[in-house]
This record gives structure tokens, C-alpha cells and sequence, in this order.
């Protein structure tokens, strides 16, 4: 699915010795690198404007069985560089304005983070990486057009952990609101679900949802630095059965299970902690 990139590409000593011979500066090495990577016809091109480079990368998204999502990438390279970040513009015809300023917002962020060093591969990387999570969550989430019957949608999410647990309670709290989901934030030992009900077909927002979820700083990681939910998992999306709602939003920590597998009955759900959670995550 799209390109998997460790790590920086590095000049080789044909390159290296390239460079001595002619005087290359910092920035042409390293477009010289991006060539030898994006090298398919078209994938990458450079343009020159007096001391500034222009750099245009066409990134795609492959889709099984249909036609790959395309986002043109065009990074202003100024003079000073690498002390000076990139303008960074993207485009596509087959994304939202909504994903777009997710990419792009990201991608400055990482180009701020890597400041003063070679940073358009990783920029790069960073919009290929969010590319493909995004149109995933964009793509395999929206809503049929013939899907007006104002049906009720369950989503059940699971969560490996929180570091920052009431900055991450506080922010689920906020996106729920905004979005007008109810359901609960559940906590049974080390198990931390998310169930997330959207009333009268407001499965878009469910979608919504997902998209920030995993696309904005929620948490921090083992050094105390803000982080991205990396380790979500949609344990099922599906439409609600039986007549009993979700009122509200609410955070329940439980220490027996079976007070889990009661509110689970409560919500007539039951069929839903079998399925997915009983035999798996207790």
C-alpha cells in the first residue's frame, strides 16, 4: 500500500564522489538521492527560480480493484534552506479539503521538527504515511448514498493504553460533543474500549470521529512528547440492533467484568460483547 520508508536515502560513492568533483551543494545532493527513490516517469520533477528550487512529487494511494488516490506535493525550496522550512502546497481531485489540511498541517509540523537538517524526504515520508492511513479511514468509511434511512451506527474501538489519561479523556469528551456521538469510554482492568453510537444515521460523524482520532496529538509517549494514536483498533462498525440508546457520552471504569458484560446487556449489545470481545480481550 503506497511506499514503506525506513529510513533517509543516502548518496552512494558514485554520488559522493559526484558531488566533490562539481561542487554540489547540500540541496542538490539530496535531490540527487530523491531522484534515484521517486523515480518512476513523472513522479518527480525540479525547477529552478533564481537561488530557490521548486520541487514537484506526485505520491499516490493504491487501492485493490479500483484507481490509486494521487496528491501532487509542490515544495518551495528557499535559499536558505535548510534553515528555513519549505512552503509546502498539496493537491489532489480525489480528497477533501478536511484530509488535505490534515496532511499539510502535519507535514509543516514535521518539517518544523527536523529544522536546520535535510528534511524533504522525511516531509515526503510524512505525507505518503498519512496519505495512506487517511484515505483508508476516508475511503472504506463513507457513507452510501442510498443510506437515508436514519439508521443507528455502533462503532467499537479498542485502546492499548493512555499515558495521559485525563488530557485523553478530555479530548474524546470534546470530539464527542462536537460531533454529537454518545456511548462510553470504558475501562475493565487494562482494557479500555471506546463505543461510540451515532443516532439517526449520523454515521458521517463516526467517520469524522476516526479521522481526528487518529490524525491528532491525544496522548504523549514514553519521553512525556505529544503523540498520535498509533495503536487504535475498529473492533467492528455495524448498525444498532434492538430499541435501547445511548444518551449521553460517559467515561465507566469497572472493576469486574461483569459489570462490563452488564452494561453490554443494558444497551442490547450482548451480541456484540460475544462477538468480538469475550473470547478475545477477556
Amino acid at each position: 500500500m503506497g511506499y514503506e520508508v525506513v529510513s533517509h536515502g543516502k548518496l552512494n560513492r558514485k554520488q559522493e564522489d559526484y558531488s566533490l568533483l562539481y561542487g554540489m551543494s547540500e540541496l542538490d545532493e539530496e535531490i540527487q538521492s530523491l531522484k534515484s527513490f521517486y523515480c518512476q516517469p513523472g513522479e518527480f520533477e525540479v525547477q529552478e527560480f533564481g537561488n530557490s528550487k521548486q520541487i514537484l512529487v506526485h505520491l499516490k494511494h493504491n487501492q485493490p480493484s479500483q484507481e490509486p488516490i494521487l496528491i501532487n506535493v509542490d515544495l518551495r525550496v528557499p535559499e536558505s534552506y535548510p534553515e528555513r522550512i519549505p512552503d509546502i502546497i498539496i493537491n489532489s481531485s480525489q480528497l477533501t479539503h478536511e484530509v488535505l489540511t490534515i496532511i499539510h498541517k502535519d507535514a509543516t509540523g514535521c518539517a518544523d521538527q527536523n529544522l536546520g537538517q535535510a528534511m524533504i524526504f522525511v516531509i515526503l515520508c510524512n505525507i505518503q504515511d498519512n496519505l495512506d492511513k487517511l484515505v483508508d479511514e476516508e475511503y472504506s468509511l463513507k457513507v452510501p448514498e442510498e443510506d437515508e434511512t436514519g439508521d443507528v451506527w455502533n462503532c467499537l474501538l479498542l485502546l492499548d493504553h493512555m499515558r495521559a489519561k485525563s488530557k485523553y479523556i478530555k479530548t474524546i469528551h470534546k470530539w464527542t460533543q462536537e460531533l454529537d456521538l454518545k456511548g462510553r469510554l470504558l475501562f475493565c482492568g487494562k482494557l479500555i474500549l471506546i463505543l461510540l453510537q451515532g443516532q439517526h444515521g449520523q454515521h458521517v460523524n463516526i467517520k469524522e470521529y476516526l479521522i481526528r482520532h487518529r490524525s491528532v496529538n491525544v496522548d504523549v509517549d514514553s519521553h512525556g512528547r505529544s503523540c498520535k494514536e498509533r495503536m487504535m483498533s475498529v473492533i467492528c462498525e455495524e448498525k444498532a440492533t434492538g430499541s435501547k440508546r445511548f444518551l449521553d457520552f460517559t467515561v465507566m471504569e469497572y472493576d469486574l467484568k461483569e459489570d462490563l458484560v452488564k452494561l453490554f446487556s443494558d444497551f442490547d449489545m450482548s451480541l456484540v460483547y460475544c462477538k468480538y470481545i469475550k473470547d478475545v480481550y477477556l
